[in-house]
């Protein structure tokens, strides 16, 4: 360790006051007869008209001024008028030293500073390198903890002080799993090499700088004993400039500033590990969940619970999805599809990690899982892909916009901000899709419209032309339906969309407007069952497969029954 540096006591170099200054006139008569003198000779001399004074600026002393129009007056004869001028300059020349004699007389030097008050002084306190500490005890505001290095065999760390050894710094009580070691020896790294910005001098009155009962105690133990030192800090200066802090083995207090003092304010949870959940990566076993491009492109189920749901929600990827628009279903408490960009940012905790913005405990108690919300979680959300299986489990928000979650059962609360997680309070409206049919025609049997006055089925025949494109051929009832007109009506059902999700199922004892069935060309498919009760003079109920989704306008469920009456009776359907 470096010995303490001494008080700053150099003072800034005397100023040379014994320049011996010109000769000044003997009385102020005599000087006050010289400058009217000067004056007059002044007021006798030439004008210089603004053509002169242009001219004169652009000289160098390597070129004349240029000459004007206008001729000048020629200088006067005789050796009179160079004495005059000579006499003036001298004149002027000693007023002008008279006034800086008086300037270094009279006006003060200003005060000296000392090494104690200069803002811009570094103290190195402490210098040794963090190699030779074995272990490193600190207690602030945030509790007590201990970190301690190990050897590792053949393994070099790059330490923030440019050194290279093969240590690895711990936490004592928590696993490395949890904690970014190599911050941990930065922290190390601090304390071998602890500087002040200002000796504040020796004083008695501890208390008078918080230095009786530190804020901050940091205990290092070296392994030469020698070099053991315990460091205190106590109150913020007055002025908000540092914190004053002293050294067990001196007297001396000093000022360091607080960026010094808030390295060592931190808790062990700010040496969090934040990369809390890890993508998924493809492995042989799991080579079937990834698309061509290697990322992640499906999962076996994503499950969401918890005391903030009153029902829980089951997701799998749409098995039909070659044919079909629609990316995630809803199995669980309903049957629905998803709407792919809410759903998105579920899956994307395990297609692309999730990263914390630091952590809230390490093995936390039963008061902190309580007081997070964690004893009994607001939500849950359980991933399962292959082989790998992990749980999220989130707690009450915080008011400055974070989560408190947990990863399956590490003794790890991490801190995540909310913006990361918009779907936790989502209940399964917020993942309704508003497309209630998005499959392409060609996987389509036959379609049902029904009514309470007709019944149509229209059966399809798929085939190729000479060319390898699709063809279709519709029937309802031995009736041969135009494919052109098929097709647009067929765009129409696409497009008809719910809104206004909701769980409440449609009026008891009110039969439905219109009823479509769609049968798939694979048999093993369930059929898809839209169902459009009334429910106001402005919108139908709409149910999926038995399943209440939301409402639809009047206009398009109207629409497409006149549609249905228009394309049985052969009349043109319009182009959507």
């Amino acid at each position: 360790m470096s010995e303490f540096p001494e008080k700053d006591i150099n003072q800034p170099a005397a100023l040379d006051t014994e320049a011996a200054p010109a000769e000044e006139p003997a009385t102020p008569e005599e000087a006050a007869e010289t400058a009217e003198a000067a004056s007059k000779e002044a007021s006798e001399q030439p004008r210089t008209t603004a053509d002169e004074a242009a001219a004169s600026a652009e000289s160098t002393i390597f070129t004349k001024p240029q000459q004007t129009g206008q001729a000048k007056k020629p200088p006067k004869k005789g050796g009179s008028h160079m004495v005059r001028n000579i006499v003036a300059a001298l004149v002027v020349l000693c007023v002008l030293a008279g006034a800086v004699l008086s300037i270094y007389i009279f006006v003060p030097a200003p005060e000296e500073e000392t090494a104690s008050s200069s803002s811009s002084t570094v103290i190195q306190l402490v210098s040794m390198s963090a190699s030779d500490i074995t272990r490193i005890d600190l207690a602030n505001d945030s509790g007590a903890y201990a970190v301690y290095p190990t050897e590792d065999e053949g393994a070099e760390t790059s330490t923030a002080s440019g050194d290279t050894d093969n240590l690895t710094w711990h936490i004592e009580g928590v696993s490395d799993e949890y904690v970014d070691t190599y911050s941990v020896g930065v922290f190390a790294d601090n304390a071998a090499g602890v500087q002040a910005m200002r000796l504040i001098g020796e004083d008695t009155d501890l208390a008078a700088y918080g230095l009786d009962t530190p804020r901050i105690t940091v205990t290092v133990t070296a392994k030469d004993e020698a070099d053991s030192f315990i460091l205190y800090f106590g109150d913020d200066a007055p002025n908000g400039d540092g914190t004053y802090l002293k050294l067990s083995n001196s007297s001396q207090i000093y000022l360091a500033s607080t960026y010094v003092r808030d390295l060592f304010n931190r808790g062990k949870t700010a040496f969090t590990n934040i990369n809390m959940v890890l993508s998924v990566t493809q492995t042989e076993d799991n080579s079937s969940y990834f698309d061509e491009d290697g990322a992640l492109a499906s999962f076996d189920r994503i499950t969401i619970s918890g005391r903030n749901h009153a029902q829980t929600m089951e997701f799998v990827p749409n098995p039909y999805a070659d044919t079909s628009l629609v990316p995630y279903l809803m199995t669980a408490p309903v049957t629905q599809n998803v709407m792919g960009d809410v759903f998105d940012d579920v899956f994307h905790v395990i297609s692309n990690g999730l990263t914390a913005d630091g952590g809230y405990a390490f093995n936390p108690t039963a008061e902190q899982l309580a007081a997070y919300g964690l004893d009994n979680p607001g939500t849950v959300i359980s991933y399962k892909v292959g082989r790998t299986e992990m749980t999220l489990k989130i707690g009450n928000a915080t008011e400055d916009g974070y989560y408190p979650v947990m990863v399956d059962d590490r003794p790890v609360i991490y801190k995540v901000q909310t913006s990361v997680l918009p779907f936790v309070d989502y209940g399964p409206e917020g993942y309704f899709s508003s497309v209630l049919f998005m499959d392409d025609i060609t996987s389509v049997k036959w379609l049902e419209m029904k009514t309470p006055g007709s019944d149509h089925v229209y059966n399809f025949t798929h085939g190729t032309d000479e060319n390898d494109a699709a063809t279709l051929d519709v029937v309802c009832d031995d009736k041969v339906i135009n494919t052109e007109d098929f097709r647009n009506f067929y765009q129409y059902i696409l497009r008809c969309p719910a809104s206004d999700f909701t769980l409440e199922p449609a009026a008891e004892g009110v039969e439905p407007a219109l009823v479509i069935t769609v049968h798939y060309m694979d048999d093993a498919r369930p059929e898809l069952v839209l169902t459009f009760t009334p429910s106001s003079d402005r919108r139908y109920h709409v149910a999926v497969n038995g399943s209440p989704l939301g409402y639809a306008a009047v206009n398009t469920v109207d629409q497409l029954i006149s549609y249905d009456q228009s394309i049985y009776a052969g009349e043109a359907i319009p182009t959507p």
